[in-house]
Parts: structure tokens; C-alpha cells; sequence
């Protein structure tokens, strides 16, 4: 019954800010995610990449990485969506790298996590790039909040020349 009424909710708000929805993607994103299975999936994370995209251009960095780590958890995990949880991933390890030194392990694993989804769906180019991201993340240097690892970012950059030579 909950669930129905941030349908319905979410519905009604569509409607009446259908001339301008951009300063409610984040009103509309959360009803759409509480409606759980009563909502259409796609248009769920639909909305929370869009308000995740709002959130970044106004500064707003935890709330974009919130949406955005929320679409990742309901996009399925099948072999059809590999590419587009990867492209989220490489978002999401830009923003938290943007974020400064204290989010640089997160945004190593989103990279980690992209190169392999890349992989597995034969987007070499793409795999590639993320192995060079991981690689600047792991020889980025910052006062007592990372230690740099140059030998595992060469290795990083080592597959991504590797991968971009066959592409």
C-alpha cells in the first residue's frame, strides 16, 4: 500500500511539473525508489541518474554519488546491462575522485569494477580507459590521505596499452 502511494505520488508530480521537471528530479527519484516494485524499473533509475547529473552540476557531490550508487543497486546485473553499469561506474569513480583523496579508494574500486565489466562485453576501448583511470588514481600522491602504488599503477597502465593497441 506504501509502495502505491509513492507511485501514485510520483505520478501526480509528473504531471503537474510535466513543463519543468528538473527541479524535482530528486523529489521524483526518491518516490520512484520508494515504490519498489510497483514502479517501473527503468524509469526509476531513469530519474536517479538525472537527479544524480542535477546534484554533480550544483556541487551537491554526496548526493549525486547517493543517486547514482542507488541506480547502480537496482540496475540487474545481467550481461545486457554490463555496459551501462560500467558507464555508471566510471561516473561514479570520477565524481568520488573529483571528491579529493579521502574517496580515492572508492573511486580505484569503481574503475576496478568498470574494467571488468568492460571486459566480460568486449568493449576493449572502454576497458582500456578505465584501466588508465585506475592507474592515475593509484599514482596520485596526497599528504597522509593516500599512499601512491606505483608498481600497481604501472601494471594498470600496462593493460590499458595492451587493451587500446587491439582495440
Amino acid at each position: 500500500r506504501r509502495q502505491l502511494l509513492h507511485l501514485r505520488t510520483a505520478e501526480a508530480l509528473e504531471q503537474i511539473h510535466a513543463a519543468n521537471l528538473s527541479p524535482h528530479l530528486a523529489t521524483l527519484a526518491e518516490h520512484y525508489r520508494l515504490a519498489g516494485a510497483a514502479a517501473d524499473p527503468e524509469k526509476t533509475v531513469d530519474y536517479l541518474l538525472q537527479a544524480g547529473t542535477a546534484a554533480q552540476r550544483a556541487f551537491a557531490y554526496e548526493h549525486a554519488v547517493a543517486h547514482w550508487q542507488t541506480a547502480l543497486d537496482l540496475l540487474p546485473a545481467q550481461r545486457a546491462n554490463a555496459k551501462r553499469r560500467a558507464d555508471l561506474l566510471m561516473r561514479l569513480g570520477l565524481l568520488r575522485y573529483d571528491m579529493g583523496p579521502y574517496h580515492f579508494a572508492d573511486a580505484l574500486a569503481c574503475y576496478e569494477q568498470a574494467v571488468a565489466l568492460y571486459e566480460g562485453s568486449g568493449e576493449l576501448a572502454l576497458a582500456g580507459k578505465a584501466h588508465a583511470k585506475a592507474g592515475s588514481v593509484l599514482g596520485s600522491t596526497s599528504a597522509a590521505t593516500w599512499d601512491m602504488d606505483a608498481p600497481r599503477a604501472l601494471l594498470h597502465y600496462q593493460a590499458a596499452e595492451r587493451l587500446l593497441a587491439r582495440a
